[in-house]
């Protein structure tokens, strides 16, 4: 296992998912991509995003991430706080 995020967020990946604990008492709002896919795409700031409740985690199995294919090592993830004055992105590594 690997932990890394920052004051909001905590993401620990595993051999199959990303757990991702939402150490705020705000909502956060994420966007989580296959790193190759997100080179190719734009986007849209405007868009919705799943949601971590304050305090509380979410498990994203390596299959639900957006272009990830059993070869993909990298992935990135970007989240922001739901009234926006806040964001962070980062690329982390996915373990096999």
């Amino acid at each position: 296992m690997d932990s890394l995020g920052d004051e909001y967020l905590s993401i620990t990946t595993s051999q199959k998912s990303v757990l991702l604990t939402n150490t705020s008492d705000e909502k956060l709002e994420f966007i989580l991509i296959e790193y190759e896919t997100s080179t190719l795409i734009d986007l849209d700031p405007d868009a919705q995003w799943p949601v971590i409740e304050a305090n509380s985690s979410r498990r994203v199995s390596y299959n639900d991430i957006m272009g990830y294919q059993s070869s993909s090592t990298e992935a990135f993830i970007m989240w922001r706080n739901v009234n926006r004055s806040y964001q962070n992105s980062l690329k982390f590594s996915l373990l096999k």
